[in-house]
């Protein structure tokens, strides 16, 4: 009787001591896990940090300088970037841009990152002499939105949400943020049909005298970016 008595102490013990290692193990496990999770999240979102300082400093780049990418033109916010197709002309000012800066994870189906907007108001018209008589004056304003994409599963149909057009009569502009728009929507050139000039201008009214000043851009797959402060436009 004693006997049995010591030996079912001893396995009371074993079974805590079993349980003791079981719950080690599982502390363990879950650490192990936590640092793959945090891994994980730190691989997502070094990419995103780095991006982020890069826009940020040429967001505030712009804030006093123009800049001339192979496929883009941006202007500080309030001056007018002018465009040119033909005898066709296109004034665009940017008056508002905002980014938010919630980070959201990609996935499977998502592909993640932050919301960018912006606002503008835009000036149309034909002209064959670009003189300050246009023909079909038109104007207006809008909103542009580039937000992630989202697909759906098992497919590979893709939903943006994104309205990343800037439209000024019949330009459709491929808008990039904070106040740049593109020479063409490609990864490549394509057409060159489309010339972009930054001003330093912030009023239409000043549009005609700024055509007969401007300097206008194309296209260049070869041209890397370039700041032009304010005075030199």
């Amino acid at each position: 009787m004693h006997g049995k008595r010591i030996r079912s102490r001893d396995l009371g013990v074993r079974h805590k001591i079993n349980n003791k290692m079981t719950i080690s193990k599982q502390l363990n496990y879950i650490s192990i896990q936590s640092i793959k999770v945090l891994i994980v999240l730190i691989s997502i979102l070094l990419p995103y940090v780095a991006l982020s300082d890069e826009l940020d400093d040429h967001v505030q780049k712009l804030s006093n300088h123009a800049s001339i990418d192979w496929h883009q033109v941006s202007a500080p916010i309030g001056n007018i970037i002018l465009a040119k197709r033909a005898t066709e002309i296109c004034a665009i000012k940017f008056t508002k841009f905002e980014r938010n800066r919630i980070i959201e994870p990609s996935s499977w189906s998502y592909s993640g990152g932050e919301t960018f907007t912006a606002e503008y108001n835009w000036l149309f018209f034909d002209s064959n002499q670009e003189t300050i008589n246009p023909i079909k004056k038109i104007s207006g304003r809008g909103k542009v939105v580039d937000k992630p994409v989202r697909g759906i599963p098992f497919t590979h149909i893709t939903l943006g949400f994104s309205k990343d057009r800037v439209k000024c009569g019949s330009f459709k502009l491929f808008w990039m943020y904070p106040t740049s728009v593109s020479f063409n929507v490609g990864p490549s050139c394509g057409d060159y049909s489309i010339e972009l000039a930054p001003t330093k201008i912030t009023n239409f009214e000043q549009v005609s005298t700024a055509l007969k000043k401007a300097k206008w851009y194309k296209c260049d797959e070869k041209r890397k970016r370039t700041y032009i402060s304010l005075d030199e436009l």
